[in-house]
């Protein structure tokens, strides 16, 4: 079995907010931004940053409200992301063009910074970009979806509200995760309207 080398996991602040991301700092290579979705956080990325580092930079990190990083208490919306985004990536020195690969919530903003911000942004690869809301995120379709997990009490509640928004199959290990998670202080803010 081939161990994959992961990139280092650190902190930085952002606007006040403190952030957790990791950076493989491969100097010299093109940089791929990784912004994961709803209830993701840097996990979410490990088999492709460990497979990409080896030709490229790659970094991830948590947004704000989500994985190990601040939650402040204050309204998640499309643009407070993206600008966030935009901001991380000039403090970790990511050189223009950027190439972002967001998924999800993570594909709504990086296709945001691109209609937003075309001139920073070299490639952009979409995996089921959530679609686009008015006001905030917290009342989209995707996230009605993700309801399920807002009143579960145990990782076996999780785990089952994971299975009904998702056709993989959910492992232990992320529904673990995903309880730790929601059950940080400041989480819940983030998925109630």
């Amino acid at each position: 079995m081939i161990t994959l080398r992961k990139p280092k996991v650190e902190f930085a602040v952002v606007d006040n907010l403190r952030i957790r991301y990791q950076d493989s700092a491969k100097v010299g290579a093109k940089a791929l931004v990784f912004i994961h979705g709803l209830g993701g956080s840097i996990e979410s990325w490990e088999n492709n940053t460990a497979q990409l580092s080896k030709k490229y930079r790659t970094i991830a990190f948590d947004l704000p409200g989500f994985g190990l990083s601040d939650k402040p208490h204050r309204k998640y919306t499309l643009g407070f992301f993206s600008s966030f985004v935009l901001r991380a990536v000039s403090k970790l020195n990511v050189g223009l063009p950027i190439n972002f690969i967001g998924s999800s919530l993570g594909g709504q903003i990086a296709a945001n910074i691109v209609t937003t911000n075309p001139h920073v942004v070299g490639k952009l690869i979409l995996i089921s970009p959530a679609g686009f809301t008015p006001r905030s995120f917290s009342t989209s379709p995707g996230l009605r979806k993700f309801v399920g997990i807002i009143d579960a009490v145990s990782r076996a509640e999780i785990k089952n509200a994971l299975s009904a928004i998702t056709s993989a199959r959910v492992q232990g290990k992320d529904a673990f995760m995903v309880h730790e998670r929601i059950s940080m202080p400041g989480a819940m803010h983030l998925l109630l309207p």
